[in-house]
């Protein structure tokens, strides 16, 4: 396999087993702070609600980034190390 066909893979396998199913709120190639100096995207995004009973429930949930990486140089290229879902910092 070539390094396209692993990065399909992988992306195929994460929507498998982390996004099917009722309830799943995901999207691909997701694009933060549009239209500002600091704009970044991941490869994948997930909302997770707190709940589904309360309108707050929504507030309360947490989101989620992925970043797909088929190898060892693709992790050490310097893109898509932004780990967003970790922190964000503006200076």
């Amino acid at each position: 396999m070539n390094r396209k066909e692993i990065t399909s893979f992988l992306e195929e396998l994460l929507v498998s087993s982390r996004f099917s199913g009722p309830g799943k709120y995901w999207a691909r190639e997701v694009s933060i702070d549009y239209g500002t100096i600091y704009m970044k995207r991941v490869d994948f995004m997930q909302f997770i609600p707190a709940g589904a009973i309360h309108i707050s429930d929504i507030e309360k949930g947490i989101f989620i980034c992925y970043e797909i990486k088929s190898c060892r140089e693709d992790v050490f290229s310097g893109n898509g190390l932004n780990f967003l879902g970790e922190s964000i910092t503006h200076d």
